[in-house]
């Protein structure tokens, strides 16, 4: 059906130049059929955001060309964007989608394999005049610079706590080691002081043994009456 729709657009004089300004537009846009969500058109701006060729991925569903990173069990992309596209065919409403991790696979001519990207979806209904749901237009905004960028900001501001914790740790080692340095001149003051003590002692001693020496002794005797 996708196919048909975009051949049909393609027939009509008319509606040419919208499909060139529709395709030429800036934004990120794909548009989807609501039965199985396979591509029935796609900004240029978008191919180039994917790594994608128009001619490559018209009339294929979205998830087949943009599936899941194999090598990542975890990855929830796919569910994630189709639970939304979901939504918005049951709901009839527009759905804002918060900050996708959904990377996209390189081109084998760029080493294959995928590329992480970050994007902001926003999934809307488009309908006919009589009020069919005729087509659910996506739009993305790659916000994978940005989400970089406060990666990188996180990690500088981890870098700069670990460099103040690491100053802190310094100061103290310092500041112990200037107490540990304090306390062992008290010691050596005081062992010092010891030593002065212990000589004066000495010295004091050797006066007084000196003086008790040189002193005159007197011969006392008795007789046996006193």
């Amino acid at each position: 059906m996708a196919e048909e729709v975009y051949a049909a657009g393609a027939r009509n004089d008319g509606a040419m130049p919208f499909r060139a300004l529709f395709e030429s537009a800036p934004g990120l846009y794909l548009v989807l059929a609501p039965e199985d969500f396979s591509i029935v058109a796609v900004s240029d701006a978008y191919l180039c955001a994917t790594m994608t060729e128009r001619s490559a991925i018209m009339g294929r569903k979205v998830f087949d060309v943009f599936p899941d990173d194999p090598d990542e069990p975890a990855a929830d992309g796919v569910r994630a964007v189709r639970a939304s596209l979901e939504r918005v065919r049951d709901t009839r409403t527009a759905d804002l989608m918060p900050v996708q991790r959904y990377p996209v696979q390189r081109p084998e001519s760029e080493g294959g394999g995928f590329e992480e990207r970050y994007w902001t979806p926003i999934n809307s209904p488009v309908f006919s005049d009589t009020g069919d749901l005729i087509f659910i237009t996506h739009r993305v905004e790659d916000v994978t610079p940005f989400i970089r960028a406060k990666d990188e900001e996180g990690k500088a501001d981890e870098a700069w706590h670990m460099i103040e914790r690491r100053g802190q740790q310094m100061q103290a080692e310092i500041a112990l080691r200037a107490y540990d340095r304090r306390r062992a001149d008290d010691l050596q003051q005081a062992h010092a002081r010891l030593l002065e003590s212990e000589a004066e002692l000495r010295e004091s001693a050797d006066r007084f043994r000196f003086l008790a020496e040189s002193m005159p002794q007197k011969i006392f005797t008795a007789t046996p009456a006193g």
